[in-house]
């Protein structure tokens, strides 16, 4: 049996942008109502899991995550 994604994270330095395409292109809610303007995005779907969207920090490189 194979193992799950539990969690995903991608990282930019235009966190809104990102945050906006990802919003508009599955129709995910995404909240980054808070002082790091991390993104919360529920995705919604049935079986399908949730994952954050957030800055990298002046100067680092974007990235993605999976957690296992």
């Amino acid at each position: 049996m194979g193992k799950p994604v539990v969690h995903w994270e991608i990282g930019g330095n235009d966190t809104k942008k990102l945050q906006d395409f990802y919003s508009k292109l599955f129709d995910w809610k995404i909240d980054s109502k808070n002082p790091m303007n991390y993104g919360l995005a529920n995705t919604g779907g049935e079986g399908g899991i949730n994952g954050g969207i957030g800055p990298t920090g002046e100067g680092n490189q974007a990235y993605v995550t999976f957690c296992v």
